[in-house]
């Protein structure tokens, strides 16, 4: 008796290059725009398109409220990269844009989240080895 065994299946996970042309879906509470924002400001090798049909890659977004007795009010914004086409998942990450407590002098808001979210894909696609 033969046992065969097949690989384990492996994402089809698409590096981005740099140059690609990304598209931003319009999300809650106007999170593309500090997106957008934060991928200049980083200088993040892409250009933002405003139209997701001269896009390589498109940006989605959702974003969910999340609160208890040692956080402030805030909301989890989630990020998904995938192909202009839909069907290929590259890349997706998250940010937060509350403070607890006993950090509320720390930066917090929208502009927060698109930090973590930016540098997440900053460390994942064009990090520079040294």
């Amino acid at each position: 008796m033969v046992l065969a065994f097949s690989a384990p299946a492996r994402q089809n996970l698409t590096p981005v290059a740099a140059g690609a042309r990304i598209y931003i879906e319009p999300m809650e509470w106007q999170m593309e725009q500090f997106i957008t924002a934060e991928i200049r400001r980083q200088g993040l090798p892409v250009e933002i398109v405003a139209n997701p049909y001269a896009a390589d890659l498109v940006m989605k977004g959702s974003a969910e409220k999340v609160s208890s007795h040692l956080m402030s009010p805030g909301r989890c914004f989630r990020v998904t990269l995938v192909t202009a086409n839909g069907s290929d998942p590259v890349w997706s990450g998250e940010g937060d844009d509350y403070a607890t407590v006993f950090a509320r002098l720390r930066s917090h808001g929208p502009a927060r989240a698109a930090r973590a979210i930016v540098a997440s894909m900053r460390n994942r696609f064009f990090r520079n080895p040294r």
